[in-house]
């Protein structure tokens, strides 16, 4: 069966397996105990003594395993990263299909990513490597050119998400981690390059967001065209569909606009976020939808934007609603520091099971965590939160996940192309990459480039660097180009009628 090479899961299973059949092939036979180590497997177990540079060496290996990945369709990385590993064919020889789409999102973290890298341990080609990543999402991908260099446009100034083709797609949430990465490796690099392109990116998302603080999730180049961005920048009538009260969909986006905020001074960035967060936070816990059933990712994502409403905003209802995430978050950590996952409704049928996104667990209680859609950006927010407040219980359950994410690091010789990176699923009972494979495309076994390894490894630079992504960032230079730019997509007549100051739309800071 080759069950050891195929990597026949989970791990503590396959013994009894085994013995049951060749206690049933030679019977009354004593048959020995089977013992072996599996190929992929975690680096550490939960009761392991972890070295004093444990999370220094994850590091290392999180971001150098990008380079051992075999996900660059070109070395140098002038056509992007590959999006990860897929769990839905898996090879006899325990080696696993590519996801071969390549994402704005994951290409700009991967490039976050490879900074702290160059940063850190002197490893100048990932810089490299990383300029590169840039200038295709900004510069060369088709979904840059087009008509979204064409002032009169209404989509001038958008990136789309596919970087092999102008899809015309545009996720409000895939944009903000995009933009996330960008700003962050530019400020690692010292560099301008995609400052002003950049920009015209987050303007002109930002101007198809509604007065409430809302977008769309997911908005096309022939819906805009017809439309016009006014539309979206007017809109109040309420009609947003599911994803208006899903943080998936708005809490990173809103993360964008506060730190441009702070970058700019610019009013109605911090008024509409503002208000956006306030109808979020006045449905919680019980009026928030949940992406594909998966009840913790709303939680875990909205503690970044919270955490940076306090850095531009710090007033005591705000710190009310970061208290209120952060009792949900904490209740949902386990001993091990793994982020439980949870359900609204279990699947009912076996023709429900496989046929769209849902999550790793049946029931609530079943024993796994979520790195694809919640404990990745728990870490990350968790990280921010505590240096804002500095609150001793997020900065305990912060070393707390990351002690577990150091364990669960995946380790295999046999697989170099695995080897420092994490799976999507993780069983802390089985301890092993173990779960539910309901999921149409993101199974347990799935590896995500950007989502995943890029912010638990940015995460882990953080720490290693005593910074926060926040305090990093400040030294960005992005503001310098926003006048000319905000005039240009956002006019002074626009802004007036919104009700946005007599002029300039812009209160002094």
């Amino acid at each position: 069966s080759h069950f050891v090479t195929g990597r026949y899961a989970p791990a503590e299973a396959w013994g009894p397996i085994w013995r049951g059949i060749l206690s049933y092939l030679q019977p009354g036979k004593k048959i020995p105990y089977l013992k072996w180590k599996p190929t992929v497997r975690p680096t550490y177990g939960r009761a392991d003594k972890l070295p004093p540079d444990a999370e220094e060496r994850a590091l290392r290996r999180g971001v150098s395993w990008f380079l051992r990945s075999k996900l660059f369709p070109a070395p140098t990385g002038e056509k992007g990263f590959h999006e990860g590993y897929n769990s839905k064919r898996m090879f006899l020889d325990g080696s696993q299909a590519i996801s071969t789409q390549v994402r704005g999102d994951c290409t700009g973290e991967v490039a976050m990513s490879l900074m702290f890298g160059a940063t850190l341990f002197g490893e100048k080609s990932y810089e490299s490597i990383a300029k590169n990543l840039l200038d295709l999402i900004y510069f060369k991908s088709p979904g840059s050119r087009g008509p979204r260099l064409d002032p009169s446009s209404p989509t001038y100034g958008l990136v789309g998400g596919d970087l092999e083709r102008d899809s015309g797609i545009y996720y409000g949430d895939d944009f903000a981690r995009r933009q996330l990465g960008t700003q962050t490796a530019a400020v690692l690099m010292g560099s301008e390059r995609w400052a002003k392109r950049s920009l015209q990116d987050m303007l002109a998302h930002f101007r198809t967001t509604g007065p409430w603080g809302f977008r769309t999730a997911r908005l096309e180049e022939a819906q805009i065209r017809s439309n016009g961005w006014r539309h979206y920048w007017f809109r109040s009538d309420g009609r947003w569909g599911g994803e208006r009260y899903r943080p998936h969909y708005q809490a990173y986006m809103w993360a964008v606009y506060l730190w441009l905020y702070h970058k700019t001074g610019f009013e109605p960035l911090l008024e509409r976020t503002r208000t956006g967060i306030r109808l979020m936070m006045e449905r919680f816990p019980d009026g928030w939808g949940s992406e594909a059933n998966r009840h913790e990712t709303e939680r875990c994502r909205m503690l970044l934007p919270l955490a940076w409403l306090l850095r531009v905003d710090d007033r005591p209802e705000h710190r009310l609603w970061l208290e209120q995430i952060k009792g949900y978050v904490l209740a949902a950590q386990h001993a091990s520091g793994a982020i439980r996952q949870r359900v609204v409704h279990e699947i009912k049928s076996n023709e429900q099971y496989g046929t769209g996104e849902c999550a790793l667990i049946q029931s609530n209680g079943d024993p796994a965590t979520d790195l694809l859609y919640a404990t990745n950006f728990a870490f990350i927010g968790l990280h921010e939160a505590a240096a804002v407040t500095g609150d001793a219980e997020l900065k305990k359950a912060e070393d707390l996940l990351a002690d577990f994410l150091v364990r669960i690091q995946i380790r295999s010789e046999t697989h170099p192309e695995l080897d420092g990176a994490w799976y999507r699923g993780f069983d802390f009972r089985k301890w092993d990459y173990w779960g539910s494979d309901g999921d149409i495309g993101w199974g347990v076994w799935c590896i995500e480039t950007g989502w995943t390894q890029g912010w638990i490894t940015t995460t882990l630079a953080l720490r290693h660097m005593h910074t926060n992504l926040w305090e990093l960032t400040e030294r960005s230079t992005i503001g310098r180009y926003f006048d000319r730019l905000r005039k240009e997509m956002l006019p002074d007549e626009v802004l007036r009628k919104s009700g946005y100051g007599k002029r300039e739309g812009a209160s002094p800071r």
